[in-house]
């Protein structure tokens, strides 16, 4: 939801998600789709008809396209996003982004780079603060987590009373399998949620 009142979704706009089938992309979607948004999705193959069971218009699957952002560029330029949420943390989607992303459009990076916490800094540095003239990217830029706070917990909750919102679970772990959780979700093929189960309901 944070996503939503940063980006001030409303009806007509039109949302890009990375990483439209996993955890966060799915939510993402979802809460996109809800004030009426028209969203396309990006993710593999094998996992678009889900991502179009939640509501995306669109899904471009990012395998078929070897040069992901120069497609996005021929393919939406002439009718650019509102937004764009990044749930993966691609760099070069952003960098690229004027070519498919209006000029008072807001990119929101909720996905870790790959490059670890220093890499992940100098990209923030770099995307918020550097200047057009000496090679900044002309687009805002805004990075955060998805960790929800009360507000967002209860619109969350509404969504889900109203049937606007589904939770996919990709998997469920048990804690002492908290190492084989992080791997999946460090494998970047989760559909949905992965849950860790912190103690049996058995007594």
């Amino acid at each position: 939801m944070k996503m939503m009142r940063k980006a001030k979704i409303k009806a007509g706009d039109r949302v890009l998600v990375n990483g439209a089938s996993g955890g966060t992309g799915t939510m993402a979607v979802q809460t996109a789709i809800a004030p009426g948004a028209e969203v396309v999705g990006i993710c593999s193959g094998p996992n678009a008809e889900m991502v179009k069971d939640l509501g995306a218009v669109e899904v471009i699957d990012y395998r078929q396209y070897p040069r992901l952002e120069a497609y996005l560029g021929s393919e939406y330029s002439r009718r650019p996003f509102d937004a764009v949420f990044d749930t993966m943390g691609v760099q070069s989607l952003f960098e690229q982004s004027p070519k498919f992303l209006k000029h008072n459009g807001l990119f929101i990076n909720i996905g870790a780079y790959d490059g670890g916490a220093w890499f992940t800094l100098w990209c923030w540095l770099k995307n918020v603060f550097l200047p057009t003239i000496l090679g900044g990217i002309p687009r805002r830029y805004i990075m955060f987590s998805t960790i929800p706070d009360g507000e967002a917990a209860k619109q969350l909750a509404k969504l889900v009373e109203d049937d606007k919102l589904k939770v996919v679970i990709d998997s469920m772990y048990k804690m002492e399998d908290v190492l084989d959780a992080y791997d999946r979700l460090m494998s970047h093929r989760a559909r949905g949620k992965i849950i860790i189960k912190i103690q049996d309901n058995e007594l």
